[in-house]
C-alpha cells in the first residue's frame, strides 16, 4: 500500500527544478514531511566506436571538487524527449552524432529524494558532429577499450553512479561488444 499525500508545498522554484516538501500519511497511520527535488529528467548515452571502444567523458563537478569519468548524459530541457537530449549530449560533450541509438533502461538518480529519472541509450553509427558545447562544462573527451573501463573501475577511477549503473545494464543485455583475436565477442 502507498502513501497518501495530503500536502505539497514548494519552497524553491528554479528553471526546471523546484524543492518541495510533501506531508505523507504511510500505511502505519504516521504521518511525515518527505523534502523533494523535482528534477526534469535525463538521458545518457552509451556511445560504442566501430572498433569496440566506449567514448566518455572525464568532467569536472564541482559539487563534489573533482573530475569524473562519465558515459555523455544531461538534463532534458524543456519540449525534448528522453532520445532527442540524448542525441544532442552527445553532440554538445562529444561532438558526435549516433545514426543508431537503442533505448536500454530508464533508472532513478537517486528515489530517497528526487524524482530524476535517467533514460539511457546505447550508440552506435557515430559520425563527427560539430556543436557548441555548454559554456559552464569543462570536459575532456577520452576513448577506451572496454578492457581499460573495466580495469578503471576496478581500480576506482568510475564513481558515477549513473554510469555504473548504465555499463552494468549494457552488459546484461548483451549490447556491448569487444574486438578479440580478429573477431567481435559480446561483453558478458
Amino acid at each position: 500500500m502507498a502513501a497518501e499525500i495530503s500536502n505539497e508545498q514548494i519552497y524553491y522554484q528554479w528553471e526546471e527544478f523546484s524543492l518541495e516538501e510533501k506531508l505523507c500519511k504511510f500505511p502505519d497511520g504516521e504521518e511525515r514531511a518527505k523534502i523533494v527535488l523535482r528534477h526534469p529528467g535525463a538521458a545518457l548515452v552509451i556511445p560504442q566506436t566501430s572498433n569496440g571502444d566506449l567514448v566518455l567523458v572525464k568532467q569536472y563537478r564541482a559539487v563534489m571538487d573533482e573530475w569524473l569519468l562519465e558515459f555523455p548524459a544531461g538534463k532534458i530541457v524543456r519540449g525534448e524527449t528522453a532520445l532527442d537530449c540524448a542525441q544532442r549530449e552527445l553532440g554538445e560533450e562529444v561532438c558526435l552524432y549516433a545514426s543508431h541509438l537503442h533505448f536500454l533502461a530508464r533508472v532513478y538518480a537517486e528515489p530517497g529524494y528526487s524524482d530524476e529519472v535517467i533514460s539511457i541509450f546505447f550508440a552506435r553509427g557515430l559520425k563527427p558532429r560539430s556543436l557548441v558545447k555548454d559554456e559552464d562544462e569543462f570536459i575532456s573527451v577520452c576513448t577506451m577499450s572496454i578492457q581499460e573501463f573495466q580495469s578503471n573501475i576496478s581500480s576506482g577511477n568510475v564513481r558515477d553512479a549513473k554510469t555504473l549503473s548504465a555499463f552494468a545494464i549494457a552488459i546484461c543485455q548483451g549490447v556491448l561488444w569487444r574486438a578479440s583475436g580478429g573477431k567481435f565477442d559480446v561483453v558478458e
